[in-house]
Order: structure tokens, then C-alpha cells, then sequence
């Protein structure tokens, strides 16, 4: 079997060992030097003391690039905190900025709903009240034609949903319309089974997504979980 170290790594291996063996080396040609001289002991006294000096030395140095270590850590820790906090308020901002367009979209939705029923109920007033008509007075026709101009809901000019927003805010409508069509008439699907109805298919999105939307769904009161079997509550009224 081939040894599968780097050979940089053999190279570094083999010079610490030699540098191990020049160590004792120098030691054992110490050691012999000064054996029989009187102030041997003297001599390694002082050499334990500078020894000790160096390595005390050599502890203050790296405890302080350690600190100094720490210190830089601890600022970019802080600079990370700050960015965090920075993306978190923005990123709330745009979801609150979300479900207000959202709620704004809605009513205005449903106002629309209602402007064309009553326009319906209003159109069908004034055909009634002039089949046993004779001749049609004009002006009266072209006030009640007026009339019901005036009930007709228009958005305004300026009501724009800006480009940033618009995508997302049309996934998650069209998201939630169509898991409540999919449950309609009490039916009781789990995930796997939604992941399958075409409605859910055409929008391409993820297992995960869906079952996000369902959770909240579930927090609004909107959708019943069976153990993990999801239906429409029945006294719900969609929006």
C-alpha cells in the first residue's frame, strides 16, 4: 500500500528529526564540556534561568498576538452582528411593505367584485325600465348612464406595485388561491397528493414552499391539519 502522505509533509517530518537529533547532540557535547568543571552547576543555573527568560518572554509575545487575535475576531463578530441586524429590519420592512400591497390588492379586488354586481343589478334596473317605454328620453338615459359610471370602480393613475414586489406578491396570492381550490368541497389532501393537482403543478415551485404556505395558512385559521392531511375550515370566508 502506498503511503499516502504528501511529500511535503515526509520532507518536514524528516528535518524535525534532524533538528531533535543536532539538539541532543549539542546537550550530550554540553554535558561532556562541563562535567568535571567546579561551576558546572552554576553554569546550568544560568542556563535554566535564560531558558526560563526566553520562554517567558516567548508566552507574553504570543499571549499578546492572542489577544490581539481575539480583538480582531470580536470586531468582525461585531461588523457580522451589525450586517445581520441591518438585513433582518430590511428584510421586515419588505415583508410588512408585502403584506400591505397584498392587502391593498385584495380590497381592491373585491371592490371591483362589487362594483360589478351592482353594475350588473343597475344595467338590468334600466333595461327593465324602459322596455314598456316608448320613446326614450334621452336625457334621462344619458343621467342614468352617468349614474352608473360614477359606481364603477377604476384604479387610479398612480396605482403602480413596484417591480421588486410584484413577482413575489403574485406567487403568494396565486399559491393561496389555488390550495383553496384545490380543497374545495371538502375535500382532504395531504402534501404529496397537492404536489400532483395540476393547478399546483403550473407554478413550479418547491415541496418546501407549499408546505410553508400551508403552515401559515394554518396559523391564519384558514386550513384544518389532519395529521398532515390538510382541508378548508368551513366557516372560512375567502377574501
Amino acid at each position: 500500500m502506498e503511503n499516502q502522505n504528501p511529500k511535503g509533509y515526509v520532507n518536514k517530518l524528516h528535518f524535525i528529526y534532524i533538528i531533535i537529533c543536532l539538539a541532543l547532540v549539542i546537550l550530550a557535547i554540553l554535558a561532556i564540556t562541563i562535567w568535571n568543571k567546579e561551576d558546572a552547576g552554576v553554569e546550568l543555573n544560568n542556563a535554566a534561568t535564560a531558558s526560563s527568560i526566553v520562554l517567558a518572554v516567548v508566552a507574553i509575545v504570543m499571549t499578546i498576538v492572542d489577544i490581539a487575535g481575539q480583538r480582531s475576531t470580536i470586531s468582525d463578530l461585531k461588523e457580522t452582528a451589525e450586517t445581520l441586524d441591518s438585513n433582518l429590519i430590511q428584510t421586515n420592512k419588505s415583508l410588512q411593505t408585502l403584506s400591505e400591497l397584498q392587502d391593498r390588492l385584495l380590497e381592491t379586488m373585491d371592490s371591483i367584485s362589487k362594483s360589478q354586481e351592482d353594475l350588473k343589478e343597475n344595467i338590468s334596473k334600466l333595461q327593465k325600465s324602459y322596455e314598456n317605454e316608448g320613446p326614450i328620453d334621452r336625457e334621462k338615459l344619458n343621467s342614468e348612464l352617468k349614474l352608473l359610471k360614477d359606481k364603477v370602480v377604476f384604479l387610479p393613475n398612480n396605482y403602480t406595485i413596484p417591480s421588486f414586489y410584484s413577482s413575489e406578491l403574485k406567487g403568494i396570492t396565486n399559491l393561496r388561491e389555488r390550495i383553496r381550490y384545490v380543497l374545495h368541497g371538502g375535500r382532504e389532501l395531504s402534501i404529496a397528493e397537492m404536489m400532483e393537482e395540476p393547478s399546483i403543478v403550473s407554478l413550479d415551485i418547491t415541496r418546501s414552499e407549499l408546505k410553508n404556505e400551508l403552515r401559515r395558512l394554518e396559523r391564519e385559521g384558514v386550513l384544518n391539519n389532519n395529521n398532515g392531511r390538510y382541508s378548508r375550515i368551513k366557516y372560512y370566508k375567502a377574501p
